[in-house]
């Protein structure tokens, strides 16, 4: 087991990174494109991802009884997070042009892939919260969801940026045969952050439920919430933007990409400073 737990992080960061290679080699003018090449192999790595977490569920039920939902701990999280976002990508990719976002969601497939896998290494004998119920796993489910809507709106916001610059610059032919049209972009954005915030705003709401259901102390020194508060000002701000004053393009766009790093900060910095009574 301990074989299937190495090999398979290391074949699906490899496929990743080949992957990110070939769609960054699409959106480049003037380069071959291989988007079948890189669609192949980004869903190799989505295939061994996927089995990675398999193994590794497998792999903590040998352990014992309290490590069975390893998946609720943080490198399980980014493994969920990523398996879901590339799948969605792949499932849809083909009938909505979607081959060019492939050159943001690949590379930060990999480095998801590379980090969960280093943390599981490192942190697998750390038990989750004690009393995993339905209260929790729904809290779960629905920021993990949340999560992949907001790296999925990522990467549409990174693609709007570019194609309106080209626009702009008046470069078409990068945008024409390589991006969809600006505006299905632009209501898909749209439709991505509301649904992400939606699904955060649950997640947060049943995450209060969860501190007082396993009599946790709410601490106001828990980075996370504060910066889960923030995060969800920020994407509201970018979805009321859109509504009130009508930003569209660049400008919203830009919103929630700072939107995503401030979540990405929350992510990352509670969980390795271990400042939180947050595992995932």
């Amino acid at each position: 087991m301990e074989f299937f737990l190495h090999i398979t992080p290391l074949l699906a960061v490899c496929f990743y990174f080949a992957s990110g290679a070939l769609y960054i080699q699409y959106v480049i003018p003037g380069q071959k494109s291989r988007p079948q090449l890189a669609r192949g192999f980004c869903f190799y790595g989505w295939v061994f991802h996927l089995l990675f977490l398999v193994f590794a569920r497998v792999f903590s039920s040998e352990i014992g009884p309290e490590f069975r939902f390893v998946i609720l701990s943080f490198p399980g999280t980014l493994s969920a997070i990523t398996v879901v976002a590339l799948g969605l990508f792949l499932l849809f990719e083909k009938r909505y042009r979607l081959t060019a976002l492939g050159a943001f969601l690949a590379p930060l497939g990999m480095a998801f892939m590379l980090f969960s896998s280093v943390m599981f290494h490192i942190s697998r004998t750390a038990k989750p919260l004690g009393g995993v119920n339905v209260l929790l796993v729904s809290h779960w489910i629905s920021v993990v969801i949340a999560l992949v809507l907001f790296v999925q709106a990522f990467a549409v916001g990174i693609a709007i940026i570019v194609e309106e610059s080209q626009l702009k610059k008046r470069r078409f032919t990068l945008v024409q045969q390589k991006l969809p049209p600006l505006n299905f972009l632009d209501e898909l954005h749209a439709k991505l952050l509301i649904g992400g915030f939606v699904f955060m705003f649950l997640g947060v709401l049943g995450g209060f439920l969860v501190i007082k259901q396993q009599g946790i102390p709410f601490s106001q020194s828990d980075p996370r919430l504060w910066w889960s508060f923030l995060t969800l000002l920020v994407y509201l701000v970018a979805i009321g933007a859109r509504s009130v004053r009508g930003w569209r393009g660049k400008r919203a766009a830009w919103l929630a990409v700072f939107g995503f790093c401030l979540l990405m900060v929350s992510l990352f910095s509670a969980n390795l400073s271990g400042g939180t009574f947050h595992v995932y």
